[in-house]
């Protein structure tokens, strides 16, 4: 994130500059508030005003009302929310914002660890106060089989596992549930009204998501307060809980910081992950941390940085041994290569069904098959274009406007495209039916 905090305070007698940026400042000012998201205290809401009551049903605070006066910077300097108020904290003396510049929108704990995980385990256990909501055993199982059969692109390292496991799954698993499986696994399951009603939470995550979807964000902010406003109706009034009432603010994050993975807890989790791999033993862990650190350093000046994955020319592997060229015409001469796979900055397509599909920026499309060089270093890609495409689904919003479709791969035409005309790779996830496709773009592949 952009943003940062700089100012000179004293703290204990001593006078220190502060230089942090405001995502690692929310923890510090969490600590000065009666509580927040991860303590569901009923006048926990750092962004607005809300109550929170306590339910004897779910055993926690629930906040009924969606729309509240929002708290201002202000008033909160001035201590005029009362019981919101804990303690003071050193980060008042920073010249910044109090209320907005610390955002509780980020995608790993409200939205994957939150409420995607609050639903499937609602689903798969009934722990909604409405019964119907309920999967039956039956369901779960056939579910965790069909999650254990996908095939995801190889951008996402980590595959779904079963439901039987879902209480361990990761927030990345959460994260592909929810941006890439679940409106195709979960339309047979669901009630239409209620997967009607999950649909609203999806297109404003998968808007809030990508930066070539900011124009949608008024349309985002709609589809999450009706996702508010009709919870209660699917799942009881009693489990709106404090990460519910929160998707409230998302969208007033991402107008001032940005997508969602720009001030996401993922890069900083994923640094403690690695920090924690530096350390063989209880004994001295900083004094470990710190040779490890230093030791890495050292090795990674002598690494030759032509060999650097961020490259701007396309690499292409996999050479075609039997390739004719006879057999394609359209584009070759006596020097043109064939090969099976092509990467890109951002993606690699192969001519495997798992990773062959992306969309042209004429909204086409295509399955590669073949990626050509000539002898003028020409690149070219082969590949299968689906004929007709078909919105998935056409409520809250066609799906189409976030380029998701419903095609038949059966139906195709053989065309040549060149790399520019390639706009993002597309995830391909079957029906029930051998051949009938959902196609969902690669949302961190899609041009700004």
């Amino acid at each position: 994130m952009e943003r940062v905090c700089q100012e000179g305070i004293t703290v204990n007698g001593h006078k220190v500059t502060v230089t942090i940026k405001c995502f690692i400042c929310d923890s510090l000012a969490r600590a000065f508030i009666k509580g927040t998201a991860y303590f569901n205290a009923q006048h926990g809401c750092q962004k607005c005003t809300t109550v929170g009551e306590y339910s004897y049903i779910s055993h926690t605070n629930y906040f009924p009302l969606t729309v509240c006066p929002p708290r201002t910077d202000e008033d909160f300097r001035n201590k005029k929310y009362g019981s919101h108020h804990k303690n003071d904290t050193p980060l008042l003396r920073l010249n910044i914002d109090m209320i907005k510049d610390f955002p509780i929108g980020d995608s790993l704990h409200l939205v994957d660890l939150g409420i995607m995980k609050k639903l499937l385990l609602g689903w798969r256990d009934g722990k909604f106060g409405k019964i119907n909501t309920k999967w039956p055993a039956n369901v779960t199982t056939d579910l965790s089989k069909r999650l254990l059969q996908l095939r995801l692109p190889r951008e996402i390292h980590r595959a779904v596992r079963g439901l039987d496991c879902v209480g361990h799954w990761k927030g990345l698993e959460f994260r592909t549930f929810l941006l890439y499986v679940s409106i195709v696994v979960l339309k047979p399951i669901l009630s239409s009204d209620v997967y009607e009603h999950f649909l609203s939470f999806f297109c404003a995550v998968t808007i809030c998501s990508s930066e070539s979807h900011t124009h949608l964000l008024k349309i985002a902010h709609m589809l999450i307060m009706h996702f508010l406003d009709h919870f209660k109706d699917f799942y009881g009034e009693d489990y709106i809980s404090s990460n519910v009432h929160n998707l409230s603010h998302l969208v007033d994050d991402v107008e001032r910081f940005g997508i969602l993975s720009k001030f996401s807890a993922y890069p900083f989790e994923n640094k403690l992950f690695q920090i924690k791999n530096l350390i063989r033993s209880g004994r001295k862990p900083l004094s470990q941390i710190a040779k490890r650190l230093s030791e890495m350093n050292k090795i990674s000046k002598n690494i030759d940085l032509s060999n650097d994955k961020n490259h701007l020319s396309p690499v292409l592997r996999k050479e075609m041994t039997d390739f004719d060229v006879k057999d394609n015409p359209q584009f070759v001469d006596s020097e043109t290569r064939a090969y099976k796979q092509i990467e890109l900055n951002s993606f690699t397509l192969s001519n495997d069904f798992t990773n062959q599909w992306f969309l042209t920026k004429s909204n086409e499309i295509v399955g590669m098959n073949t990626a050509f060089k000539n002898g003028r270093e020409e690149v070219k890609i082969k590949g299968s274009c689906l004929r007709q495409l078909n919105p998935f689904f056409i409520t809250p919003i066609q799906s189409n406007v976030l380029h998701i479709y419903r095609s038949l791969r059966s139906e195709h035409d053989t065309k040549f495209y060149n790399l520019s005309d390639i706009r993002c790779k597309m995830v391909a996830i079957p029906l029930d039916s051998t051949v009938d496709t959902v196609f969902i773009p690669l949302l961190h592949t899609l041009p700004c």
